[in-house]
């Protein structure tokens, strides 16, 4: 049975940008996690992933480095959720910069990497 798991919307404040003043505050970023699992039955959180330590890896992730592109925090959220969970084969990040361009919502990046 396979099954996907993730949250929306996930509001994180973290320096990231390549222009000298980004690099001087936190900026606000909005983050979906995706990842899909084999399920192991059962009514159990050990048989799925929980969604708050998904948030709370990715939440530090972005805290302790300073990624200058949304692509690389993108992509090591992945690889991160990857790691933390063996029975998670695919993860999807999508990474969005409010403000990041004039007359737009937002930037964004979205990465998916599955294990091999």
């Amino acid at each position: 049975m396979a099954n996907t798991v993730g949250v929306r919307e996930l509001r994180i404040d973290c320096v990231i940008g390549t222009e000298p003043e980004e690099r001087l505050a936190e900026q606000r970023l909005h983050i979906d996690l995706e990842v899909e699992l084999e399920r192991l039955g059962g009514d159990e959180l050990a048989n799925t992933v929980d969604y708050r330590e998904m948030a709370r890896l990715v939440r530090s992730l972005a805290s302790t480095q300073r990624f200058q592109l949304i692509e690389s925090l993108a992509e090591e959220a992945a690889r991160l959720l990857l790691e933390r969970w063996p029975a998670v084969y695919a993860a999807r990040i999508e990474v969005r910069k409010p403000g990041a361009v004039d007359g737009a919502e937002h930037a964004f990046c979205r990465v998916e990497e599955r294990r091999d």
